[in-house]
């Protein structure tokens, strides 16, 4: 665990301001509008644990973070629509799992979208806001996000009470 909050820890603690599009407290899962945005409409699915390298997460946090992802690509492609939606896990900056999601309006431009996220060139907030407005998932989204994030987690204990319940059986036989 690191010793002070990572900037994703502290948005979601509300001590950093967020532009967010769509959240699930009870799933630990996020998405935002990137401050320093790339292009405009760039955005970050981010899990609330902070987990450096994203195989470290648990299984079913995996999928949940690409199935939010996919979601807030989708919505991207609705609402903007553009030719592609780069999806990056870099993870060099900030030592907390998040997948930049960005829009491409023209074949060639992924190394001008990488450069344009390094600049640090922060985003006006009512751009921003603006954005957002655009971008939130509507209600019904929302909903089918939380129903499918507890699909993944039921799965997953289901398959880990089978895996118990196999190991317990095979013990017993073995006796």
């Amino acid at each position: 665990m690191h010793s002070s909050k990572t900037v994703f820890e502290q948005i979601w603690d509300g001590d950093l301001p967020s532009f967010p599009i769509f959240k699930s407290d009870k799933h630990g899962i996020q998405v935002v509008l990137d401050i320093f945005p790339a292009q405009p409409g760039h955005m970050l699915v981010i899990p609330r644990e902070p987990v450096d390298h994203i195989f470290d997460l648990e299984p079913h946090r995996y999928l949940q973070v690409f199935t939010v992802s996919q979601a807030a690509a989708q919505q991207i492609r609705d609402v903007l629509q553009p030719l592609r939606v780069m999806h990056i896990v870099s993870g060099y900056d900030i030592p907390h799992v998040h997948v930049h999601l960005l829009p491409s309006f023209r074949r060639g431009d992924t190394e001008a979208n990488l450069l344009a996220g390094r600049e640090g060139k922060r985003a006006k907030d009512e751009d921003l806001a603006a954005m957002q407005k655009r971008l939130v998932f509507p209600t019904g989204l929302a909903e089918e996000l939380e129903m499918r994030m507890d699909r993944i987690v039921a799965q997953e204990t289901g398959f880990s009470q089978d895996v118990a319940a196999q190991d317990l059986a095979r013990r017993l036989r073995n006796q």
